[in-house]
């Protein structure tokens, strides 16, 4: 893949047997749980192919790296691209794993796929809850647990001061658009 140099020379310095093992884990996974939906599923072949890779590519690829795309100039190593690399890299895995699970799940599909019983008006007001939860949740849990070392607020913020929970909220309000990143993230989520 085009990664930049940096972030190659970056990647090999902390190469070590463990990476493949949680590779071959994470691919174990994915096999897995498309062999169950694919198993419990009444949609046709196609439909449910296609369905698949993208939500494992979105929760997988961009859902992973939207933090290291929102907070990219903290990420010494990285050049604007990297993000996007590692989200395309994704792909490859998901294109040969989610068919072949699914041929291993059942041998016939339904031609037709069945219609959905879900009304989107009937959602968006809970998504929208959720997402606003979501950003709370992640500000508290942020603040009195990970912002509480030293090395992670030098590592986002460039200063090792520890601001009081209020003031720090009305400063990253102030010099980020934070608060709608982690609404739509929570949204996403």
């Amino acid at each position: 893949m085009p990664f930049s140099e940096s972030f190659k020379a970056a990647a090999s310095q902390g190469a070590n047997p463990f990476s493949v093992l949680f590779f071959l884990t994470i691919n174990i996974w994915f096999t897995v749980t498309v062999f169950y939906i694919g198993k419990n599923s009444d949609w046709s072949k196609k439909r449910l192919t296609f369905t698949l890779i993208f939500v494992y590519l979105t929760i997988y690829g961009f859902m992973t790296q939207i933090e290291t795309i929102f907070f990219g100039s903290a990420f010494k190593v990285l050049s604007k691209s990297d993000p996007w690399v590692i989200i395309l890299a994704n792909i490859i895995p998901l294109i040969v794993i989610i068919p072949r699970a699914l041929k291993m799940a059942k041998t016939t599909y339904p031609k037709a796929n069945p219609k959905i019983g879900i009304k989107l008006t009937t959602i968006l007001w809970k998504i929208g809850v959720l997402g606003v939860v979501y950003m709370f949740v992640h500000f508290l849990f942020g603040y009195f647990i990970a912002w509480q070392f030293e090395a992670l607020r030098m590592f986002y913020s460039g200063s090792a001061e520890k601001l009081p929970f209020i003031q720090h909220m009305v400063s990253i309000y102030r010099d980020s658009n934070i608060f709608l990143f982690q609404l739509v993230r929570g949204i996403l989520f």
